[in-house]
């Protein structure tokens, strides 16, 4: 009997999956459409290229029109007529224009530079919510398992073969466990509030939902990188965003240094006589403005422009570099992952398997302790809900690649060694060890807690560059 229950444990089913689905596919599209940010940079991609249209037109004309040679006597006063036009000098219009163009289109670049960060944003998140829906399901898994194992212990103990401690710890235990439930209930909804502020759509309603009215999240799209950095930066957004300040700080030197040519004045004037006895004429000035102080004016405008250009490539080289370490970086993480989920599939889950099974042949003929059931049983659970963070490690590491950016968050959610070495096979350990807590920025730092059984911490949610926790699980 109690062997039959502890198989029951074993292969308890998981919960009932949610009936409604929201893909990968779909919160990228609702972001690129819907959110807010984005709309904000295109509406100022959209002001500077509408602006640039103008940039390299003529000044307007002057005109001025009006009575001269009043006199009190009965003469009568002449018309006269101005009209006056400035010529800029060769080059001056089409530099500003150019400046002008260059710049919308580092707008535009900086429109596909956002658009890519929120996709990595929204991808993590989207990610961790999957990682925190399977935390859920482990949970429940657990919850089951000791279920059985404490009706074990109950049918041990009414039949005089064990103590009633082993009925009250598994009892503590599923305390334990439940209240785990809840906080990953809030995680998770926390992690789908995120979602929703992404995709530009109000929290309220996924604040108040619970965990068993989440929607399934499939994880429908295809993360491809590049082979090569040189591919990768192909069609980077933030070098053709660098590329092209360059072009419109080049252009800006330009002008400033042409603005030390003078610019010319044409001028037409006409008279119109009102007395038969006076002629009307007609004349005609060019002017030009000395440029006497051009060398404390604008040779300091065109040695400051030229810095400026200047620091947009030393900028260019920086951010190709900072490409280059973290595509570099990215894929040592993708190799890591991927050794460290071939590790779970062919060694750590196999044995942890087999070392459950044999602790519950153990158990029913008494050589065994359920406290060691119990804590079996349980890293069992948690290096599987490892191996599945250790999968999800391989696609954020891929999304890396996939989506280079200089200031890529990198966000991992296995630990940096199966926490089953860290004592939560320990005898008595009812709820030690820890599995996992994440967030997403670029450095290590403390996890906070949020505990599944043995203290999986479910991951916090965080946004791209924030300097957070990359480790996925804490409590090493």
């Amino acid at each position: 009997m109690i062997v039959v229950l502890l198989a029951l444990a074993f292969t308890a089913e998981p919960p009932t999956p949610a009936t409604t689905t929201l893909r990968l596919s779909e919160v990228l599209a609702e972001v690129e459409q819907r959110s807010p940010a984005l709309a904000a940079e295109r509406a100022r991609a959209q002001a500077q290229s509408r602006a640039a249209d103008g940039a390299g037109f003529w000044d307007e004309p002057f005109v001025a029109v009006g009575p001269d040679e009043l006199t009190l006597t009965e003469d009568l006063p002449v018309i006269r007529y101005q009209l006056s036009q400035v010529l800029p000098f060769p080059g001056k219009r089409s530099a500003r224009a150019e400046a002008a163009r260059a710049a919308a289109a580092a707008a535009g670049d900086e429109v596909s530079t956002t658009t890519r960060a929120l996709r990595v944003v929204a991808t993590q998140a989207f990610l961790r919510a999957v990682y925190v829906q399977k935390a859920l399901a482990t949970n429940a898994l657990l919850q089951q398992a000791v279920r059985e194992v404490q009706a074990s212990a109950a049918v041990r103990y009414v039949s005089g073969g064990g103590g009633h401690h082993d009925a009250l710890l598994a009892d503590a235990e599923l305390a334990v466990l439940e209240r785990d439930r809840l906080l990953q209930e809030r995680a998770l909804r926390a992690a789908l509030i995120e979602l929703a502020a992404l995709r530009g759509r109000a929290p309220d309603a996924v604040a108040a939902a619970s965990s068993a009215g989440a929607p399934a999240l499939e994880i429908d799209v295809a993360i491809e990188p590049p082979a090569t950095f040189d591919d990768a930066v192909a069609a980077q957004p933030e070098l053709a965003a660098a590329r092209a300040r360059i072009a419109a700080a080049d252009a800006e030197a330009r002008a400033r240094g042409l603005s030390a040519w003078p610019d010319l004045t044409v001028q037409v004037m006409a008279m119109q006589s009102l007395m038969a006895m006076e002629p009307s004429n007609a004349g005609a000035m060019v002017g030009v403005a000395l440029p006497i102080f051009a060398p404390w004016k604008q040779a300091a405008q065109a040695d400051a422009a030229l810095q400026g250009a200047n620091a947009e490539r030393a900028q260019h080289e920086a951010l190709v570099l900072a490409l280059r370490a973290e595509w570099e970086q990215a894929r040592q993480d993708l190799a890591s992952a991927e050794d460290t989920a071939a590790l779970y599939q062919q060694k750590i889950l196999p044995s942890t398997k087999l070392a459950l099974e044999s602790s519950q042949t153990a158990y029913a003929t008494r050589e065994a302790p359920l406290v060691e059931v119990l804590g079996v049983l349980r890293a069992y659970h948690q290096v599987a809900l490892e191996a599945e963070a250790a999968a999800l490690d391989i696609t954020l590491a891929r999304l890396r690649l996939a989506e280079l950016l200089s200031t890529g968050a990198a966000l991992v959610l296995a630990p940096s060694s199966p926490t089953l070495f860290g004592g939560a096979m320990g005898a008595g350990a009812m709820g030690t060890g820890a599995m996992g807590a994440t967030g997403a920025g670029m450095r290590p730092m403390s996890a906070t807690p949020v505990r599944m059984g043995t203290g999986m911490s479910a991951p916090a949610p965080g946004l791209l560059g924030a300097e957070q926790s990359t480790s996925g699980m804490g409590g090493m």
